[in-house]
């Protein structure tokens, strides 16, 4: 796993909770189009045509029972109200849904609504979830590597701007020699 491969604005996170979040992070934003055929298909939900009620099926359902606990029918108004919005997709790339959309699908599975087949249908969706499996040591070693590739890009960046350019500049064959040799100290050191 290469930690830049990790979104920008999650990379402050502490190992512990990229480990949490990323295994819900899809690969891009689902299209929402795909979503409703995915409710429908798995006889989740369908568009109502007409009546006073826009959706149909064992999740709206759900979200109108009153014995259903409120977090869950909340989770679902917002599930169903994003997809009225007119919004075309849902960013479960993103933290904020990604979490939002792993409650509803948690809350779900303890109501037998839904299975772990249909979850991973869902996601597959827009790609799969590339950080599914991922752990938290293997976050800490890429963490790692990265910062050893940082640091050693940096000390080739001080090398070559401040000990070989200016000798090359220089163009004394002498200078340069011992350039080289300086620049083998300076990077077995760093």
């Amino acid at each position: 796993m290469e930690f830049d491969s990790i979104p920008t604005d999650l990379q402050s996170k502490t190992d512990a909770e990229l480990a949490a979040l990323l295994p819900h992070l899809t690969s891009g934003p689902i299209k929402t189009s795909r979503v409703m055929v995915w409710l429908r298909e798995n006889d989740l939900a369908v568009r109502s045509a007409f009546g006073t009620k826009p959706f149909s099926g064992a999740l709206p359902t759900i979200a109108e029972d009153p014995n259903t606990p409120e977090l869950i029918r909340a989770g679902l108004d917002l599930f169903f109200g994003h997809l009225l919005s007119g919004a075309a997709e849902i960013h479960t790339n993103t933290e904020k849904y990604a979490l939002q959309t792993m409650q509803i699908f948690a809350a779900l599975k303890l109501l037998n609504a839904i299975t772990d087949a249909q979850i991973e249908d869902f996601y597959k969706l827009d790609g799969g979830r590339p950080w599914k499996n991922v752990t938290e040591s293997e976050i800490t070693t890429a963490r790692a590597a990265k910062g050893d590739r940082e640091s050693f890009l940096a000390v080739l960046a001080h090398v070559n701007n401040e000990i070989l350019g200016p000798a090359e500049a220089s163009g004394d064959k002498a200078t340069l020699a011992s350039a080289f040799g300086a620049a083998k100290t300076y990077m077995e050191a760093n």
